[in-house]
């Protein structure tokens, strides 16, 4: 990688500031507080973005504040550089959070904005391959201070990133740590803090707990088939119920006829009696009275002439034969023919005065029948019961006031709730089998046995929903136990393939550690011996990256704690070089003030190892001393100088 250029347009003091490079040594030259660190930083933001997590370290919010423009409505920049033969432009607004990539003018935004969705990779680990970690630990020298390696893991995570094509790293050493902290968290079925001692002892409660549930469980099927013997026979009690209900009803029905042709009886009598309310006058009540005791005067007379006539004509008789008798002794004739005219005379006039009476009492009669037929009466103590009645008010009103209350029983009378004794009196009268059946059938103690068996069928449906409850809990503390079961195996499965693996991966790594370490340390001794003119090689570095050097001409050996500041920027300067050509990692190399502690001679000598190195790769030098352009002019070495 190669960059072409930079616009500052708005970032930290920089304000629509422009940059351009040399494929070569490029030297930035700036006093203190110049922006040099901003330019820095600006690289960094250009392809990495602010505040982006990753597995190590997160860049803190206040780098974001840092750079952010004073009262500044944008915040943004532009970079081109190369890569691999093809030039890309990078805009970003840090501000919005939005940015714009073109690869040889073509907008390839979208591309890195789906691959970005997918892998959450920033737009520098996209196109050029590295993490914000590897590019920071190699090429990217940020400042003296920061030359150290003070995160010893991110340096042999460098190591161990094996770039096998170019999509994708495989990191060993992560993936490692990674498996044997799996391992561990899996644990052992006695380790009380990890998952395999609490699948058991869950496993174990469940077992118990599911024992418990099956032996509290009743008989599930005895219960089921009492439920339906119950259930049968509150059926036929509600049939039978039903049934009666029915005939209750047809009985009220009847009943409720019966009362309503009683009343209207009543009615029609009311009604007679007051159509027969003659107003009979007082007149005609004593002529009436005077016919009748005239009619029975004569009745009376009548038998008691009877009685006389039948003892006079038998005294006639008597003196009709007598005279006869005498007659036939007798001699004179004549006598006796007046004496027979005298006897017929008298029997005439007894019969005429016999047809007199009956006149009379025909007349009498005619004339009582014609009171009578007046106010429509048949008989003569109707006449003289319905004259005493109406003239007798309070009875009148008395015999009114039997035919309301009579009345006002019947049609009060509620046939709604009708007694078992006059159904079964209706049964009785009109259905003699049904009778039969309900002689001695009672709705409340029918209804009391409902209820006793709504009771029982309450009961067992408690239990039988209690036993579903048990029943569906050990169902899904059996599903639980599966689970935990299946999960159990899956863990001791998973256990011995992580172990595998991991034994396989500690192979890798030991096999990588043999090939890259006495590599870097060849590296790194070519890269020390040219800062120390060839005084000083590495006696030691091991996985910590805890150094020992050894002076090559009087063969002592130092440890890290007794070697100057000059010689440490060195060793560690020569380290990440060497990483850098261990690792082929070809991106510019970017330092910051790493020469700031340099005396002129070392000075010098690392002048001529960035020249050397710049014939290779692209080298920016930030300063803010003008030595290294004096030493470089001096040298006759060749950069492009660029002054802030």
């Amino acid at each position: 990688m190669k960059i072409n250029s930079l616009d500052l347009i708005n970032f930290g003091k920089f304000n629509n500031y422009h940059l351009d490079f040399d494929d070569s040594f490029n030297l930035i030259y700036g006093l203190n507080e110049s922006g040099k660190s901003t330019m820095h930083a600006f690289i960094g933001f250009m392809l990495f973005g602010v505040n982006k997590a990753n597995t190590k370290r997160k860049t803190k919010i206040k780098d974001y504040l840092r750079y952010k423009p004073i009262n500044k409505n944008e915040y943004s920049g532009r970079m081109i550089f190369e890569k691999d033969g093809f030039t890309y432009e990078v805009y970003r607004d840090f501000l919005n959070d939005t940015y714009f990539v073109s690869k040889n003018g073509l907008d390839i935004t979208d591309d890195i904005k789906k691959e970005n969705s997918i892998s959450n990779k920033s737009i520098g680990e996209i196109i050029l391959g590295f993490s914000r970690n590897v590019f920071t630990a190699s090429t990217y020298i940020s400042q003296s201070k920061d030359l150290y390696f003070d995160d010893f893991d991110d340096i042999k995570e460098l190591l161990l990133k094996l770039k096998t094509n170019d999509e994708g790293e495989y990191n060993l050493s992560g993936a490692k740590n990674n498996i044997d902290n799996e391992i561990a968290m899996i644990g052992t079925e006695n380790a009380k803090t990890k998952e395999l001692y609490a699948l058991k002892k869950e496993i174990t409660s469940l077992d118990r707990d599911i024992s418990g549930l099956e032996a509290s469980l009743e008989d599930t099927m005895t219960m089921l088939n009492n439920k339906d013997d119950l259930n049968k026979k509150k059926n036929e009690l509600i049939l039978n119920n039903k049934d009666f209900l029915n005939e209750y009803n047809k009985a009220k029905e009847y009943y409720k006829k019966e009362n309503l042709l009683k009343i209207e009886e009543l009615k029609e009598k009311k009604k007679d009696f007051l159509q027969n309310d003659k107003n009979i006058t007082s007149d005609d009540y004593e002529e009436f009275i005077k016919i009748i005791n005239r009619l029975d005067a004569i009745n009376n007379n009548e038998s008691r002439k009877n009685a006389q006539k039948k003892l006079s004509y038998a005294f006639l008789l008597l003196s009709v034969f007598s005279f006869i008798y005498y007659y036939i002794k007798s001699s004179e004739i004549a006598f006796n023919i007046g004496a027979a005219f005298i006897i017929i005379f008298l029997i005439s006039f007894i019969f005429d005065k016999v047809k007199k009476s009956d006149k009379a009492k025909e007349k009498l009669m005619i004339d009582k029948k014609a009171i009578l037929d007046k106010y429509n009466i048949s008989s003569d103590n109707d006449f003289i019961s319905e004259y005493n009645i109406e003239r007798s008010s309070e009875m009148n009103q008395n015999y009114l006031q039997s035919f309301d209350e009579f009345l006002k029983t019947y049609t009060e009378k509620n046939f709604d709730e009708l007694s078992e004794e006059k159904v079964i009196e209706y049964l009785e009268k009109n259905n003699k089998e049904l009778y039969d059946k309900y002689k001695n059938y009672s709705i409340s103690a029918c209804e009391d046995e409902i209820t006793r068996i709504d009771l029982e069928l309450s009961s067992l449906e408690t239990k039988l929903n209690y036993n579903d409850k048990l029943s569906q809990r050990a169902y899904e503390l059996g599903l639980r136990r599966d689970e935990l079961d299946a999960r159990m195996k899956e863990l001791y499965r998973r256990k011995s393939a992580l172990s595998a693996a991991s034994e396989i991966i500690s192979s890798l790594i030991n096999e990588i550690n043999t090939s890259y370490m006495p590599k870097i340390i060849n590296y790194a001794n070519k890269y020390l011996e040219m800062f120390s003119n060839d005084k000083y090689n590495f006696f030691l570095l091991d996985e910590s990256f805890k150094i020992m050097l050894k002076d090559k001409k009087t063969s002592l050996v130092y440890e890290e704690e007794n070697l100057s500041r000059q010689v440490l920027s060195m060793s560690y300067l020569s380290l990440r070089l060497a990483l850098v050509e261990a690792l082929d990692i070809n991106l510019s190399l970017i330092f910051d003030e790493n020469l700031v502690f340099f005396d002129e001679e070392r000075m010098r000598t690392a002048l001529k190892v960035f020249a050397f190195l710049a014939k290779e790769k692209q080298v920016l030098l930030f300063t803010s001393s003008k030595d290294e352009k004096s030493v470089l002019s001096e040298l006759n070495l060749c950069y492009n100088y660029i002054q802030l």
